[in-house]
C-alpha cells in the first residue's frame, strides 16, 4: 500500500506542522537606552519603477540582484529609524520570490521593525508591484547597531495592531530557526540515505568543475556607507550577479531567481577591500537549480577572510520540456555540496511553513454539505496519486522492523510531497479494516498519543482530533483536526481501498484554533490487493 502525505513545509515523513508561538516573550539582560516605540513608529516605505538598468540583460525581468539590493536598503531605513543610528545586516532569512517586475512596473517595498532582541533586531519587508499589487516576496533582516564599542543594548517596538502583534509573536519561531540553521546543514544530518537512480534525467549531464566561476570586484565609495563599510544589499547583488552568469550557463533559456537562503555576513568588508565571489553549481532537478557563492574579502598582501556563502535557486524559463542536465559529482566536495542542497531545499519549506503561519489551509466543515466535502478529501487524495506517476527525483530505500520501505518525493503545485509504498503479508480487506478504524491507530502507529472522536459522520467518514508524541526537536506537542474517510475507489482500472485525511478549520467544529498546532493539506493510503510494479517512479514537473 501506498502512504501519501502533502507538505506545506519539509519536514520529510511528518505531516506539515504549523507550532503555534508562544507569547513568552525574549529575556533583556538591561534596559532600553531608548524609550520604546509603536512598530507604526518605524515603517518605511520605497517605490522604485522598474527601469532599464535594472533588467537582465536580453530580458524585460527585474533583475535578483537589484531588487535584493533595494530590499536591504528600505530594511536599513527602519532599523535606522527605530534607534536614531547606523545599522549593518548581520543575516537574511531565506526568500521566496511569487512574482518577477519587469519593465516598467512599480515596486513598492514596504519595511517595519517586528520585534527586538537585547542587541538585535528583526525587520519585514513585504515587496508588491503595480499595476495589480501583486504579492512579490516577504523577507526578514536581521540588523544590529554599529557601534565602535561592541554591542549597543536597542530600543524595543510596541506592538498595537492584531498583524503586528501576530508579528511579534512569530518572530521568536523565525528566531528559533535561524539560530537552529547551522545545527540543521551539520554533517550529521545529511541525507546520505539517498539513492540517486531513482531519478529520471536527460542524457545529458555536467560536471560541477565545468560550471564553476570566480569573479573580483573593487569596493568603491558608492558601495558602502558613511563609516565605510560596504552596504550588505551591494554583496548579494554581486552575488546574484555571478549567480545568473553560471545559471545561464546550464538552462537552456534565460534563468529566473526563485529563492535565495539565508545569508549570514560573518565578516565585514569596506573600501578599498577586494571582494572574490566563488561560484558553482550544487544541485539540479528536473527545472531548477542551486549555485552556490561563497564570498570573500581581503587587502593586497593580506589573508582573504570569509564574509558569507550565498545559496541561490534558479529556475528555467525556456519552455523546452526537457529536463535539466544531471550534475555528476567526482569529488567527496562535490558529494556533499549536493546533499546539502537537498536539505537546505527542505529547510526552506519548513521555514516557509512559519512564514505562512497565520494562513491556515484547513477545510470549513458544513453539516449540510457533508457528503461533498468527504466526497472531496477522497477525490484530493487520488488526484495526489495520479500526479504521483511523475514524481521525480530521489528514491530512497528505508528499512524499518525488516520491512522495506520506498520513499519518493516531488513538488506538486509549490507544495512538497512524498509517497511512501511498501508491501505487507496480509489482505488488502484486512489492512484497510485496521488502517481506516481511527479507534485501532495508536495500535499500529508508534507516534500517537491521543486519539479523540468528536464526531462520526457515518461508516466511512469520521472527525477526530490526533496529538503526536513530543519529539525532541520540536518545541511544543503536534494536535491536529482531521477529517477522515475511506472507501473503495477505481484506480488505474481495478478497486483499491482508500482512506483519506484533510485538515478542518478548528472554528467550524467547535475547536479551540490555539489547542490546533499543525495540520495535514492531502494525506492518506491508498491499498492495492498487487504488489507495486519497481521502477514506476517519474519525474518531476515544473517546480515553483
Amino acid at each position: 500500500f501506498a502512504c501519501f502525505h502533502t507538505l506545506s513545509l519539509s519536514l520529510l515523513f511528518f505531516p506539515v506542522f504549523m507550532t503555534t508561538p508562544s507569547s513568552t516573550s525574549s529575556s533583556t539582560s538591561s534596559p532600553a537606552p531608548l524609550p520604546a516605540k509603536p512598530v507604526s513608529e518605524t515603517v518605511v516605505t520605497m517605490v522604485k519603477m522598474v527601469l532599464q538598468p535594472h533588467i537582465y540583460p536580453g530580458s524585460d525581468a527585474l533583475s535578483g540582484g537589484i531588487l535584493l539590493k533595494w530590499m536591504d536598503t528600505v530594511a536599513c531605513l527602519s532599523a535606522e529609524l527605530l534607534t536614531g543610528r547606523p545599522c549593518v545586516t548581520a543575516s537574511v532569512d531565506d526568500l521566496q520570490l511569487k512574482v518577477t517586475p519587469i519593465l516598467g512596473n512599480v515596486v513598492t517595498l514596504v519595511a517595519r521593525v517586528n520585534r527586538v532582541y537585547n542587541t538585535s533586531m528583526e525587520v519585514g519587508v513585504s515587496v508588491s508591484v503595480d499595476p495589480d499589487n501583486l504579492h512579490v516576496c516577504k523577507v526578514f533582516f536581521t540588523f544590529v547597531e554599529l557601534s565602535r564599542g561592541g554591542k549597543v543594548v536597542l530600543p524595543q517596538v510596541l506592538p498595537i495592531t492584531e498583524s503586528e502583534k501576530e508579528e511579534f509573536e512569530l518572530a521568536l519561531e523565525r528566531r528559533k530557526y535561524r539560530l537552529n540553521y547551522f545545527a540543521k546543514m551539520s554533517e550529521t544530518q545529511l541525507p546520505h540515505f539517498y539513492n540517486y537512480t531513482g531519478r529520471k534525467l536527460s542524457n545529458m549531464t555536467i560536471k560541477g568543475g565545468d560550471v564553476s566561476l570566480v569573479s573580483t570586484e573593487l569596493v568603491l565609495p558608492p558601495h558602502a556607507n558613511h563609516h565605510r563599510t560596504t552596504f550588505g544589499g551591494q554583496i548579494m547583488e554581486w552575488i546574484e550577479q555571478l549567480g545568473y552568469i553560471i545559471a545561464s550557463k546550464v538552462c537552456e533559456g534565460k534563468p529566473k531567481l526563485l529563492a535565495v537562503d539565508e545569508i549570514h555576513f560573518k565578516n565585514s568588508s569596506g573600501v578599498s577591500d577586494r571582494i572574490v565571489l566563488k561560484g558553482t553549481v550544487n544541485h539540479t532537478w528536473s527545472k531548477t537549480l542551486e549555485v552556490g557563492i561563497r564570498v570573500e574579502a581581503y587587502q593586497p598582501g593580506a589573508t582573504h577572510r570569509h564574509c558569507n556563502s550565498a545559496f541561490l535557486t534558479y529556475g528555467c524559463t525556456s519552455d523546452s520540456s526537457n529536463v535539466l542536465p544531471r550534475l555528476v559529482t567526482q569529488t567527496e566536495t562535490d558529494n556533499r555540496r549536493s546533499k546539502k542542497a537537498l536539505l537546505r531545499r527542505a529547510i526552506r519549506y519548513e521555514r516557509s511553513a512559519v512564514r505562512d503561519q497565520c494562513r491556515y489551509y484547513g477545510n470549513a466543515w458544513d453539516a449540510a454539505a457533508s457528503s461533498s466535502i468527504c466526497e472531496a478529501n477522497t477525490d484530493q487524495l487520488l488526484h495526489l496519486y495520479k500526479a504521483s506517476v511523475n514524481w521525480e527525483y530521489l528514491t530512497t530505500i528505508l528499512t524499518f522492523s525488516n520491512t522495506e520501505i520506498t520513499v519518493v518525493t516531488a513538488e506538486v503545485g509549490g507544495t512538497l510531497c512524498f509517497r511512501a509504498t511498501t508491501v505487507v503479508p496480509y489482505a488488502a480487506p484486512l489492512v484497510h479494516s485496521l488502517v481506516r478504524n481511527i479507534h485501532e491507530r495508536q495500535r499500529w502507529d508508534p507516534n500517537c498519543l491521543q486519539i479523540k472522536i468528536l464526531e462520526e459522520i457515518d461508516s466511512d467518514n469520521t472527525i477526530f482530533s490526533y496529538s503526536l508524541k513530543k519529539r525532541p526537536e520540536l518545541r511544543k506537542d503536534m494536535r491536529l483536526l482531521l477529517l477522515c474517510s475511506s472507501g473503495v475507489s477505481v484506480v488505474e482500472g481495478e478497486d483499491r481501498f482508500t482512506v483519506a485525511y484533510t485538515s478542518l478549520l478548528p472554528s467550524s467544529v467547535e475547536e479551540e484554533r490555539r489547542s490546533i498546532t499543525a495540520e495535514v493539506r492531502c494525506s492518506g493510503f491508498i491499498i492495492s490487493p498487487h504488489a507495486p510494479a519497481p521502477g514506476t517512479y517519474g519525474t518531476i514537473g515544473t517546480a515553483r
